[in-house]
């Protein structure tokens, strides 16, 4: 509720690389600047999880979601509660870039159905590339970007 959202208005302050003031009931900063300062401004906000009012987070605040779950019925549930969490506070869903760590089972099938739920982008943590590292991201390649 009001916290998250407190936090939010002040990290964006944070990465304006203006000096920082805000008082409010949960946060004091006074006189200080972040650096380095990031690149992009601003700075999207990509959130993650799946409980509590973090459709509703997602919905007001979010630039991304970093769905911690490949199950794609899981996956479109999720999604539907952002999409109408987004109707709520009048933002088209679409604008919400979608992430979720694959862990590289299932191959090309696999992947293909995570983009018809509507994930954007896939992580790969380099375990899921075995032994050899460069031999898993040369058959990833071959496999699945072909």
């Amino acid at each position: 509720g009001a916290r998250f959202d407190d936090y939010v208005t002040a990290m964006r302050k944070v990465w304006s690389g203006e000096v920082v003031e805000h008082e409010s009931e949960f946060i004091s900063w006074h006189g200080f600047k972040s650096y380095p300062l990031p690149t992009q401004n601003p700075m999207p906000i990509v959130i993650g999880g799946i409980k509590g009012k973090i459709h509703e987070r997602i919905a007001r605040h979010g630039n991304g979601w970093f769905a911690p779950t490949t199950d794609v019925q899981e996956l479109k549930d999720h999604l539907q509660k952002i999409e109408a969490c987004c109707n709520e506070v009048g933002r088209d869903a679409s604008e919400i870039e979608i992430t979720c760590m694959w862990p590289g089972i299932g191959g090309k099938d696999a992947v293909q159905a995570l983009e018809e739920a509507g994930v954007h982008r896939l992580v790969v943590p380099v375990l899921a590339l075995g032994a050899d590292p460069v031999a898993g991201i040369t058959k990833l390649a071959e496999e699945i970007i072909n």
